[in-house]
């Protein structure tokens, strides 16, 4: 779980995990955490003494990727996913997510948010730019089944769930939300074959935190796959 400038969801994030144990699976969860300075690591700290909870500090933000693969070297589960802070996701769909793993289809799942019949993002007060966020999203997911002959619908989303020996046959470098493109790219390169199953999302606008930056962050996501197409 990657945590910068959280304060007012990391709580109800962390509770969602920690209420969500099944007969069977000994769960862990490691908090990265970037110095935020809204609050959210004095909300981190409360979970210390959880047995299941494994913190690491960062001493400034460098990056949602760059703390997810720092979370993924403290990790010592046999399957791994990612459930960020921000209460977009709902945890409570790991079980049915990590299912196919757990019956032998698949290494690798990923979290679908579409819906029939109902946009990905929806800002009420800011529709112009949900609606250009999700025909772009269409248009990136495009390039992704381009380069890399697939047929994937949300490559995007955080639900990327797969079994922790992938992380030993792939060589991740990305820093930012280019990691999502990175994670699918290399997973698949090294032989894994995803399958979406659907998940629940309720979208949120920048008044609320979204840390996305439309200007800048879709070149790294096209630098980091050309990169990874070419070998690098």
């Amino acid at each position: 779980m990657p945590v910068y400038q959280e304060g007012s969801t990391v709580r109800n994030a962390i509770l969602q995990v920690l209420s969500s144990p099944r007969a069977g699976t000994e769960l862990e969860l490691v908090i990265v955490e970037s110095g935020s300075s809204d609050g959210s690591r004095d909300v981190v700290k409360e979970f210390a003494a959880d047995p299941r909870v494994v913190l690491i500090f960062q001493d400034k933000p460098y990056g949602k990727g760059n703390a997810v693969r720092q979370g993924f070297t403290a990790a010592s589960g046999d399957v791994i996913t990612i459930f960020d802070a921000d209460d977009e996701y709902q945890f409570a769909d790991i079980w049915e997510l990590v299912k196919p793993i757990e019956d032998g289809l698949t290494s690798f799942v990923l979290g679908s948010r579409h819906s029939h019949g109902h946009p990905m993002r929806n800002f009420e007060e800011a529709r112009w730019m949900a609606t250009a966020m999700n025909v772009m999203h269409w248009v990136f997911a495009s390039m992704v089944n381009i380069a890399f002959s697939t047929r994937l619908r949300d490559p995007f989303t955080m639900w990327k769930v797969f079994r922790a020996d992938l992380l030993s046959a792939v060589e991740l470098t990305a820093n930012r939300f280019d990691l999502d493109w990175e994670l699918v790219g290399r997973f698949i390169l090294a032989g894994a074959n995803p399958i979406e199953a659907p998940a629940q999302y309720c979208s949120r606008d920048y008044a609320h935190g979204k840390k996305v930056r439309l200007l800048k962050d879709p070149l790294t996501w096209i630098t980091i796959l050309f990169k990874i197409r070419l070998g690098h």
